[in-house]
């Protein structure tokens, strides 16, 4: 499947959503030259089990081109008739790539790729802090939707149980701080990782929690940290 040329705009759902819950596969997907302005979420990549013997599949996917923009507040507020609400306070969510127990998301490449976050993120409004990633619900059984784990630990991306994640030449930008890491890898086998570029790369941005197989150039590996199970 290809999809290419797209303009998204005043959205509150994901600008691309990939999702498998049911028993169905979902492979060699090509999406390319997108941009997408005043959108709730960039990406946001679900492999669930709400119905079936088994669990589906999503491999092979690339994302090539794509340049987002996630505001601060709700992108559809002007509208007459507006999307569900998210009914839990919340920072903003970041994209996300999400598959459960046993059953990765396989063979996901991103490929340049900007997305431009509002930042504002208050610990006051929702906090999950790096000790506690196990807290992050699975909700196998859940719905797919972006907000679906509730208030996500990353600013820019969260990825777990997945394997096999390519990133190159991938910038995140904030209009504001966020007091999270923009990369959280948690149960993830086969990250790699070049021309990455984030705010602050001074500090702690990218997570690694029960990962393996991680390769990052000189300069990312001076922000990725390892996080162990308390």
């Amino acid at each position: 499947m290809t999809i290419e040329n797209i303009k998204i705009y005043d959205t509150f759902r994901s600008a691309i959503a990939l999702e498998s819950v049911d028993g169905g596969i979902i492979e060699n997907i090509n999406i390319s030259n997108m941009q997408a302005i005043n959108t709730g979420n960039a990406i946001f990549i679900r492999l669930g089990h709400r119905d079936g013997e088994t669990p589906g599949i999503i491999r092979n996917v690339h994302i090539k081109d794509v340049k987002v923009q996630v505001p601060f507040g709700r992108p559809d507020i002007d509208y007459d008739m507006r999307g569900p609400a998210v009914p839990f306070f919340h920072n903003p969510f970041p994209s996300s790539i999400v598959g459960i127990p046993g059953y990765p998301v396989e063979n996901v490449v991103l490929e340049n790729i900007e997305i431009s976050y509002p930042g504002r993120a208050s610990k006051g409004m929702a906090y999950v802090p790096l000790s506690r990633l196990d807290h992050v619900p699975e909700n196998i059984k859940n719905y797919p939707e972006f907000d679906m784990f509730r208030e996500l630990p990353a600013y820019g991306l969260y990825a777990r149980h997945a394997k096999g994640l390519i990133f190159k030449n991938v910038k995140l930008t904030l209009d504001d701080e966020d007091f999270r890491p923009a990369f959280v890898f948690d149960d993830v086998d086969g990250i790699t990782m070049g021309q990455v570029e984030v705010p602050e790369p001074n500090k702690d941005q990218i997570i690694l929690y029960k990962s393996i197989n991680a390769q990052f150039d000189a300069k990312l590996l001076l922000t990725a940290k390892e996080v162990s199970p308390q």
